[in-house]
């Protein structure tokens, strides 16, 4: 929602729309019931009658306890990826706005009756990084399609001399040692194209005819008719009870105000079987970190693969291409700590949340939303144990706070482009097909899983050791961090290529076992785990 007349920083956070439609029961709120007791069905206060509903103010919503109302003349709402079309600044306070502009984000939304998505979040985050982490979390498949076209069509120009590969490299796999001639457009224009993908994503022709239609407080309330925006604010509770999915886009001041509060409160008693999906702001922010990070690195291995086949190449150079390779890596896991710091401001917010901390501006809106806690949960208390208790639960539930293996999936298919410069190295080289199998399956394919283990052991180490002792020892656990993501891939790498060079079946299969003992350290034993509880149900 936006802001009250007289409360302008308080707010909601958003999120991203869901394609399931989650039928909300109007009756009990079984979890609910544990803390304070049964509540009472919503259903029968709508059906009392009451005044005109274009025609109920603030001050008549208050004093009847209308809060859920249904006020049908301002309900508006707009597919998600409209809202992503126009760019950066959508999603920023009013504040940051012209009139002009507020008013022409109005008129892009249209009439509804319900919404697949309430997007709930904070005025006092900035936008463009809700920009940013919807824009990710909705397009990093067009994102990755448009890298394998890219690759695809950058190869094809090579291999037919349409694009000149000026560089060599010095091949060494099996029996066959030859300087190559190696290219460098894969690796210098795809990311360009993904990133031109990903913001153009919002206009994929395979948005049409799949909207979800979303509440947006800055396109679904009229920000500069006062009489229009009293509606929309104070209305709220309507939308939200004609919403199937509460999407909360997280950051940390999001506990902080009153009316994000409000909008957690009035969803789970209007809708008690409605989904509702916490979207931490910090997990795109760490996943292009990231991904900036191992462009970074994957350059260093590139300009290592051509300084190999000068003939002046000396230990200096290798020590300089090893120090250019893993430098970039350093500065981003030290970002990654920072960023994953939030996590456990999240999980603190849930554990010790009490109602008496938010915030608000206004007495009025205070009042308002206190009312309307008591009337549904019995007291603000008995809120605040449900939020520590049975909503805590549920929102963690789905790992939300957690890197998902496909966002770490698309960091590791990024590093696929030193891979492919190589092998078309090999083919432009004229190298016997046996050999272009062996690095197709022992550096294209076979890796692809250990690397995304090494990258979920660092995002797991870094979470760990987020939180700095002190300002020296700050740094040495990101060094240390570094250090063990550093030998697990230098390693790892090291011995394919050595085995590629000497295959022998021992080394091979050490390396596997190596490889399989990383990825448990990774993952741990959660697929065990969901195989054995699967078991136990069905006995």
């Amino acid at each position: 929602m936006g802001s009250s007349p007289s409360c302008s920083t308080c707010s909601q956070d958003t999120s991203q729309a869901a394609a399931e439609v989650v039928q909300a029961s109007k009756q009990t709120l079984p979890e609910a019931s544990e803390v304070f007791g049964p509540v009472t069905s919503f259903q029968s206060s709508v059906e009392k009658d009451s005044p005109t509903l274009s025609r109920l103010d603030k001050f008549s919503r208050l004093e009847s306890l209308a809060h859920l109302e249904v006020d049908e003349e301002v309900l508006r709402g707009i597919p998600l990826h409209h809202t992503l079309q126009v760019g950066l600044g959508q999603w920023s306070s009013p504040k940051e706005m012209s009139q002009r502009k507020q008013e022409a984000l109005y008129e892009k939304s249209s009439p509804t009756l319900h919404f697949d998505i309430f997007f709930s979040h904070t005025w006092l985050t900035t936008g463009n990084r809700k920009y940013v982490a919807l824009l990710f979390h909705n397009g990093w498949p067009v994102m990755v399609t448009s890298w394998i076209l890219a690759t695809t069509v950058l190869s094809i120009l090579c291999l037919t001399d349409a694009l000149p590969m000026p560089f060599s490299y010095q091949a060494s796999v099996l029996d066959y040692r030859q300087t190559c001639p190696l290219g460098c457009w894969v690796i210098a224009l795809t990311l360009p194209v993904a990133c031109a993908a990903l913001v153009l994503s919002p206009y994929c022709p395979n948005k049409l005819g799949k909207h979800s239609i979303c509440f947006v407080d800055m396109f679904s309330i009229h920000q500069t008719d006062s009489m229009l925006r009293e509606r929309g604010i104070y209305g709220i509770g309507g939308c939200l009870q004609r919403s199937k999915e509460l999407r909360v886009l997280w950051s940390p001041p999001y506990f902080s105000r009153l009316w994000c509060i409000f909008e957690l409160a009035a969803y789970r008693f209007a809708n008690p079987q409605g989904k509702i999906t916490m979207a931490p702001l910090f997990v795109e922010s760490v996943v292009l970190t990231l991904l900036v990070g191992i462009l970074a690195v994957s350059a260093g291995v590139w300009v290592g693969a051509a300084l190999r086949s000068m003939e002046e190449y000396t230990v200096l150079h290798i020590l300089l291409t090893s120090i250019f390779s893993s430098v970039p890596l350093l500065g981003i896991i030290h970002v990654l700590r920072k960023e994953t710091r939030a996590k456990r401001q999240l999980l603190l917010d849930l554990e010790s949340f009490s109602l008496d901390r938010a915030e608000c501006l206004s007495d009025f809106d205070r009042e308002f939303i206190h009312s309307a806690i008591d009337k549904w949960y019995g007291s603000a208390e008995a809120f605040a144990k449900y939020v520590r208790g049975p909503l805590r639960a549920e929102l963690l539930q789905s790992n939300a706070a957690t890197v998902p293996s496909a966002y770490l999936m698309t960091c590791v298919i990024s590093i696929e482009s030193i891979q492919v410069e190589l092998f078309l190295a090999l083919v432009k080289g004229g190298a016997p097909l046996k050999c272009i199998l062996a690095v197709l399956v022992g550096l294209m394919i076979g890796p692809v899983f250990y690397q995304l283990s090494c990258f979920k052991l660092m995002l797991k180490l870094a979470e760990k050791f987020a939180e700095p002792c002190n300002a020296i020892l700050d740094l040495l656990q990101t060094f240390l961090i570094w250090l063990t993501t550093w030998f697990l891939l230098v390693i790892c790498g090291s011995a394919t290529v050595t085995l590629l060079s000497r295959p022998n079946v021992l080394p091979l299969l050490l390396l596997v076992l190596f490889e399989c003992l990383v990825f448990l350290a990774a993952f741990g034993h959660l697929p065990l785990r969901r195989v054995c509880l699967r078991s136990s149900d069905r006995a």
